[in-house]
């Protein structure tokens, strides 16, 4: 009986300490621990269905497991410590600082507002819909905002994400979703790595020194105003940059250096009015040309010539883009049946389109052809055979749908006349299109796969 009434006591203590369902939870301003009974105005510690109020204060999560609310609004104070949180619907953030070294997830919307500073100082992973309406983000030491949703700025007026102090771990902005610049402008000094798809409007992103700007090799940068790297940010332009939006021609300005890395994919759409073509102008920087070139033409043909990028001021082009790295299609994504010849100057670069000659999918070089000797689409494996029209040495390669290099198939000594068959191995691959090329003595040619799963 005695460990009966002991077992119920423990039961009522545990109750006791819970609020009830869907409570609000607000911190009575002082400095404390999270599990604090007496600290939260419900008189327990809040759970996975409360929403919690910090309006002044510290409060700190070190209970050693991972906490779960609700709703969160933090007005003021400090939310802080090691443990990281899961927030289930929505998050309101108007002022304070989120502090510590573990992770505050947000799986609902995000709504940042109104003008008064936001501290970042641990990691802050958006999921559901932030806006950002108003306010500065500014970063602390070990801050980094994690967007895994679809982030939208939206300020009227320009706003900052700012750092704040010396920093023994660098703040990060790292977008794996997708964030749009629609506001009034937006200035950072804070590293940013664009890893999903960045929408630039109105009046644009300025990244300012000491921060970095990267735009990984599988983003995508869509934009109809203009990114700013004239104040001496460290910047890396993989991915995929379409000028002037997607399924419109218009044009995209950078400012600054631009040095295009070997997975740059320059995505121009080309139209039959006027602007004849998406335009990328560059200004006051060094531009570097590497990568690919996606020339997009309409149905009815593409005008000829057409001019893709233009520079002013400062610095100048250097580089251009052989003929294997230009690659022409139907706005669909479709390959269209023309060639493009590319002109670089010191400051613009011009594409002149022409039907299509020998070495095209559909039509060979005389004495060469590269035939598809297995299943296409395939999957997993399938073979290649190769014929070239005369000795010498051959590459074969595969490029992946953004231009990128996934495989070398086959370098070395050929002999006319004498098949070369190879395999082209989808294992480790994504599902999707590839294009083979094989390049040597006289010839070029390509194929293009499908790979299914």
């Amino acid at each position: 009986m005695t460990a009966r009434y002991a077992a119920l006591g423990l039961l009522l203590t545990a109750l006791a300490a819970a609020p009830s369902s869907a409570a609000s939870c607000t911190w009575n301003g002082s400095t404390g621990a999270w599990a604090t009974a007496s600290a939260w105005s419900c008189n327990a510690v809040p759970g996975v269905s409360d929403d919690v109020v910090i309006g002044s204060g510290t409060v700190t999560m070190d209970t050693g497991t991972r906490l779960a609310i609700r709703n969160l609004t933090i007005t003021s104070g400090t939310l802080t410590g090691s443990d990281s949180l899961t927030v289930g619907g929505t998050f309101l953030w108007e002022a304070g600082t989120m502090s510590g070294a573990g992770a505050t997830l947000v799986q609902g919307a995000t709504t940042l507002r109104p003008a008064s500073s936001k501290n970042v100082a641990r990691e802050l992973i958006l999921v559901g819909a932030p806006e950002w309406s108003d306010g500065t983000l500014q970063f602390r030491d070990g801050g980094l905002l994690r967007n895994r949703g679809f982030f939208n700025d939206t300020a009227v007026g320009t706003h900052s994400i700012a750092r704040a102090g010396s920093f023994t771990t660098e703040p990060l902005v790292h977008n794996q979703g997708r964030w749009q610049v629609a506001s009034g402008g937006t200035v950072s000094n804070v590293d940013f790595l664009n890893d999903g798809v960045l929408r630039i409007s109105t009046n644009g992103l300025k990244v300012n020194a000491p921060a970095r700007f990267t735009n990984a090799p599988a983003a995508r940068i869509a934009g109809g105003s203009f990114l700013d790297f004239t104040s001496g940010a460290v910047v890396s332009m993989g991915g995929v940059v379409q000028p002037g939006m997607e399924g419109a021609v218009g044009s995209f300005e950078v400012r600054g250096p631009y040095p295009m890395g070997p997975q740059h994919v320059l995505d121009v759409e080309v139209g039959t009015g006027v602007p004849t073509s998406d335009l990328l102008q560059t200004s006051n920087g060094a531009v570097s040309i590497d990568g690919v070139l996606w020339l997009r033409v309409p149905a009815s043909g593409p005008p000829s010539p057409v001019t893709v990028i233009t520079h002013g001021g400062t610095g100048g082009l250097t580089g251009c883009y052989d003929a294997e790295d230009v690659r022409v299609l139907f706005w669909d994504g479709t390959d269209a049946p023309y060639e493009a010849d590319v002109t670089c100057t010191a400051t613009t670069v011009t594409a002149s389109f022409r039907a299509a000659t020998a070495g095209e999918d559909d039509s060979d070089a005389p004495g060469a052809s590269l035939a598809v000797a297995g299943a296409n689409p395939f999957a997993g494996r399938t073979a290649l055979a190769l014929t070239p029209p005369a000795p010498g040495q051959a590459t074969i390669e595969a490029f992946d749908a953004l231009g990128r290099r996934v495989a070398v198939l086959f370098e070395g000594a050929v002999a006319a006349g004498q098949p070369v068959r190879i395999a082209f191995e989808g294992a480790g691959l994504p599902a999707g299109r590839y294009v083979v090329r094989a390049s040597g003595e006289g010839f070029a040619l390509t194929r293009t796969l499908t790979l299914v799963r």
